[in-house]
């Protein structure tokens, strides 16, 4: 059995805990008690009878006396029950207890907070995702398919993998986190296969398929398959959300690396000719206080901070440069969900309570080589698609660690979800659809080009320092960005 102590609460909030205490001992069988005291006195007497009270709540402002009571009765409690505390009261007390032993409350006592709250702070050994969930979730994939596009596609099993590289003509991945989980769902198949949803999904004829069409139909599949995930899993009390979607295609096969921690378990589809294979990747994290806040926050005034901005071309100029020569930035434009050209293309997607970031650069082949030339001795003849996805794979870790290193002091906190690499000795064709704010940059290094996207998530910033602003007084400047279609 678990116990609340509420101190002093208002009716609304002895509402709302009755309601998601409800909610919580339904989903995770768990029985939760609540007292309530009016005083600290009261406060005091509920604590010495030997309850093992697993949160305190306390909502209305404490007077300095109540401040004082409670100060000397944590003193001397050998176990000490954590603290929900409005923000007044957490100013009262931070500086006097520890940060294991309180947590502030950002905005208001609602129920979704109240409830991951009680979460992470009763249930003490976080369940695991069992297999049969992710075996029942990903068997169904042949009912999705099937219901969106009448094609029977045929299972050939479910094997739990290590990470390896993979090649595909198209390539869609989606990244995940929330309550402790986190990781991506990447399906890799056949420009022939998706052509052929296309027909079905879009009633069309074969000859009016294009790529940005079976971009959109193979990402609106990866969703729709992701989200059974989601469905199933929310029964049991977790939340996902889900911030970033990449689809990648070409006219032949490219090679595609993904790296996200924990388990990986691989599905293989068939039809006629035709591989679809899933790769499902999650692992855990250790869930920060008030994550959950955050993650269901909107994008609010939809800023982005060209401070921000110019931090991450500094973090670029510490890792890439060639004797102290750092890349030169041509233009910069609004990163829009639509079909760009490369030949390479390397995304990491970090995570925090605060929201989301993605750094992804789109590097040809001879910027590459310029830089394996310079530092390892290695011409650009010489590389080859996986060299490639390992260079740039090193380069863009060493970019986001460093970007987070400057973003530390402003109050950012990211952990890492996802990596991945593409590469072809052709042309691909990708696409980035993002709910954040993304820009895009052409740069140079010594004359040789390649493209760095940044983002967030969440609006963070302000109006002040808008980059928005900034790329639109460029005017036509902007659209030189990129390579093929344009970045405005």
């Amino acid at each position: 059995m678990h116990c609340l102590l509420l101190l002093r609460p208002s009716a609304g909030l002895q509402k709302t805990i009755d309601e998601v205490v409800r909610k919580f001992s339904g989903i995770h069988e768990v029985k939760v008690d609540v007292d309530v005291a009016r005083t600290a006195i009261e406060f005091a007497k509920c604590v010495d009878q030997g309850r093992r009270y697993g949160a305190v709540i306390i909502e209305t402002e404490i007077e300095e006396v109540e401040v004082n009571y409670i100060l000397n009765l944590y003193h001397d409690l050998k176990r000490k029950p954590p603290l929900l505390l409005c923000k007044a009261n957490y100013e009262k007390l931070v500086k006097r207890l520890t940060s294991t032993q309180i947590t502030p409350v950002i905005k208001d006592f609602n129920k979704d907070f109240i409830y991951d709250y009680l979460k992470e702070t009763l249930i003490i050994a976080e369940k695991k995702i069992d297999i049969r969930i992710i075996k029942e979730v990903l068997l169904s994939v042949t009912g999705i398919i099937h219901e969106n596009t009448q094609v029977k596609l045929e299972a050939l099993g479910l094997s739990e993998i290590k990470a390896k590289d993979s090649k595909q003509e198209m390539s869609s991945i989606i990244a995940f986190i929330g309550d402790g989980v986190m990781g991506t769902l990447s399906i890799a198949t056949t420009n022939n296969l998706i052509s052929l949803f296309c027909q079905k999904m879009l009633y069309c004829d074969a000859a009016d398929v294009t790529a940005t069409m079976r971009a959109d139909v193979l990402n609106e599949l990866s969703n729709q398959i992701l989200g059974a995930f989601r469905n199933k899993l929310a029964q049991d009390g977790y939340e996902l959300s889900t911030s970033m979607q990449i689809v990648v295609s070409g006219e032949k096969d490219h090679l595609f690396q993904t790296k996200t921690n924990g388990h990986y378990y691989y599905l293989k589809f068939k039809h006629a000719d035709d591989d679809f294979l899933i790769t499902f990747a999650y692992g855990s994290y250790k869930k920060q206080k008030g994550e959950a806040n955050f993650t269901r926050a909107n994008l609010g005034g939809r800023t982005l901070d060209v401070r921000i901005v110019n931090l991450v071309l500094k973090a670029l100029g510490d890792v890439i440069n060639l004797n102290g020569e750092r890349p030169h930035k041509v233009a910069v434009a609004e990163q829009r969900g639509q079909d760009y050209q490369g030949e390479s293309l390397h995304i990491l997607h970090g995570r925090g309570h605060q929201g989301s970031f993605i750094v992804a650069l789109d590097i040809p082949r001879t910027t590459v080589g310029l830089i394996t030339q310079e530092t390892m001795g290695i011409a650009t003849a010489d590389l080859s698609p996986d060299m490639i996805n390992d260079v740039c794979g090193e380069l863009i870790n060493q970019i986001a660690g460093s970007i987070k290193k400057y973003l530390g002091p402003m109050g950012f906190d990211y952990l890492n979800v996802f990596h991945g690499s593409f590469c072809t000795e052709n042309e691909i064709s990708y696409l980035l659809k993002n709910q954040g704010l993304y820009c895009r940059m052409s740069l140079t290094l010594r004359s040789q080009p390649f493209v760095l996207c940044f983002g967030l998530e969440a609006a963070q910033g302000s109006k002040v320092y808008d980059i928005w602003s900034y790329i639109k007084s460029l005017g036509q400047v902007a659209k030189a960005v990129g390579k093929g279609k344009t970045a405005s």
